[in-house]
């Protein structure tokens, strides 16, 4: 599990399936995916549910926001299939994507036109 230093210092931890974080109340971990970002959003009856992406900031090394940019990629598809079968019982909601990729243009210009839902 490779850590981004800017992650590390927040107690999270980000692998290929998801965030660990670590609870700065009790030390507990929780383990959050995907699929359970888009459950707890329809859970609490958003309208709008964003994709679970990896925000990196301008202390994280570009290879390091290249990696996370590919991570997302794969966390939108997941959350996007995850919105579908959850639309089976709520057809009315939709997904949205944030594009951050830190002060990158050229990751942010990728990243846009790749994450069209």
């Amino acid at each position: 599990m490779r850590r981004s230093p800017w992650l590390s210092s927040r107690h999270a931890w980000v692998d290929e399936n998801g965030v660990m974080f670590k609870s700065h109340l009790d030390g507990s971990y929780h383990k959050f995916t995907p699929e359970l970002s888009m459950q707890i959003q329809a859970g609490i009856g958003a309208d709008i549910t964003f994709a679970f992406d990896e925000l990196t900031s301008l202390v994280d090394p570009y290879d390091y926001q290249v990696e996370a940019l590919a991570r997302t990629h794969a966390w939108a598809e997941r959350s996007l299939a995850e919105v579908k079968r959850l639309r089976a019982a709520r057809p009315d909601k939709s997904i949205s994507s944030v594009v951050w990729c830190a002060a990158r243009r050229k990751l942010k210009i990728y990243a846009s036109k790749r994450l069209r839902f």
